[in-house]
């Protein structure tokens, strides 16, 4: 049996009452709205989630070391709170600066950003450390020698000799603090 009522050109089997018809097309549009909401995470809980960790004008060398003139912040990165407190760093101890040259590669590539805890400022253990030596800031792997005493200086690219630093003068080695992360373009 064909519909009656309705639009033209629009088969209608059932058309509710119009006190009805009003309810469901409230209830329709409340949902449209509501999925039509972006659901943004209010900025306090965002800010809560994220540490920003201020990021310095300085470049360390990977190679050959770099000369510190002075520093200044010129911007921040984020990183995760939670992540940090897995690493167990003090927030208040963190830096982010940029590592220039390749003997530290494949690890650290040339131009990339490393974040630095500057906490950590003895080699306790064997790990990349940023640290002034010979008047130069630089970027290169640690390793303590237990046998001879003193600290091994290493570059991951096997293209770039180890130094061996002797107990006495390893004295001298300033540690600004120990790499947890390095990142940059690929």
């Amino acid at each position: 049996m064909p519909a009656q009522g309705g639009r033209r050109g629009v088969r209608t089997e059932y058309q509710p009452p119009p006190d009805v018809q009003r309810q469901i097309d409230e209830i329709v549009a409340s949902r449209s709205a509501q999925e039509a909401q972006p659901t943004l995470q209010p900025a306090a809980e965002r800010d809560a989630e994220f540490v920003f960790v201020p990021r310095y004008n300085v470049e360390a060398g990977a190679g050959a070391g770099r000369v510190v003139e002075r520093e200044s912040e010129i911007g921040k990165l984020a990183f995760r709170r939670d992540w940090l407190a897995q690493k167990g760093v003090a927030v208040k101890n963190l830096a982010v600066i940029r590592v220039k040259g390749d003997s530290m590669a494949p690890t650290i590539r040339d131009g990339a950003l490393v974040l630095v805890d500057t906490g950590q400022e003895k080699v306790t253990q064997d790990g990349i450390y940023v640290l002034m030596y010979e008047g130069e800031l630089v970027a290169k792997r640690l390793q303590v020698d237990f046998a001879a005493g003193g600290v091994i200086i290493k570059s991951d690219n096997p293209a770039y000799d180890q130094q061996h630093v002797a107990k006495d003068a390893a004295e001298n080695l300033y540690i600004i603090g120990r790499a947890i992360w390095a990142g940059g373009e690929v």
